[in-house]
C-alpha cells in the first residue's frame, strides 16, 4: 500500500536520474533485501528490471516525437550509455532504438499532410453541403463545422504532450 506508493513515486520522481534500490531503501528507513522483497511481491519483477522496464518506455515518446538524437534520449530517459539504452530498448521492444524511431516518429511533413487532406476533406463536405442543403440550415452546419474544427483541434494539441 503506502511503501509501494512511496516507491513508485521516488522512481517517477529520479526517473532521468541514476536510481538505485540501495538509495531508496535508505530513503524508506528499510533493508534493501525488504525493499526487494516488497517490491518483487508487489510488481512481480525485480526492482533493476521495472526502472530499465519504464525507462523504456518514457523513450518511446521522445522517439516519435522529438528531434533530439538517441544518445540525448538515452541521458534523458536515464540511461547511463547509449549501449545501455540499445541492449535495454531492444530487450523490452524486440527491436533498436533506430528501428524503432524510423518505423513510428511523427514528422513535422506527415502532420503537414494530415492537415492538408483534412482542410481539404472539409472544403469538399462544406460544398457538398452547400448544394444539398437549404439556406435554412446553413447557420446549424457552420456551428457543427466549427464545433468540429475546435474538437480536432484540441485533441492534436492533446496527443502531442
Amino acid at each position: 500500500g503506502r511503501r509501494m506508493r512511496q516507491m513508485m513515486q521516488y522512481i517517477i520522481n529520479h526517473i532521468h536520474d541514476e536510481i538505485n534500490l540501495s538509495d531508496l531503501a535508505n530513503e524508506m528507513f528499510v533493508s534493501t533485501s525488504t525493499l526487494s522483497r516488497i517490491f518483487k511481491k508487489s510488481t512481480g519483477m525485480y526492482f533493476a528490471d521495472y526502472v530499465m522496464r519504464l525507462r523504456v518506455r518514457t523513450s518511446l515518446v521522445l522517439l516519435r516525437t522529438s528531434e533530439q538524437n538517441l544518445t540525448q534520449i538515452a541521458m534523458n530517459c536515464g540511461f547511463s550509455t547509449s549501449a545501455a539504452f540499445n541492449r535495454s530498448f531492444k530487450k523490452v521492444t524486440g527491436m533498436m532504438p533506430s528501428e524503432y524511431r524510423k518505423k513510428y516518429q511523427v514528422t513535422v511533413e506527415s502532420e503537414e499532410q494530415e492537415t492538408k487532406d483534412e482542410l481539404e476533406i472539409r472544403e469538399e463536405l462544406k460544398n457538398a453541403d452547400k448544394a444539398l442543403r437549404p439556406p435554412l440550415f446553413k447557420a446549424g452546419i457552420s456551428i457543427a463545422s466549427a464545433a468540429m474544427l475546435k474538437t480536432k483541434k484540441t485533441t492534436k494539441g492533446s496527443k502531442k504532450n
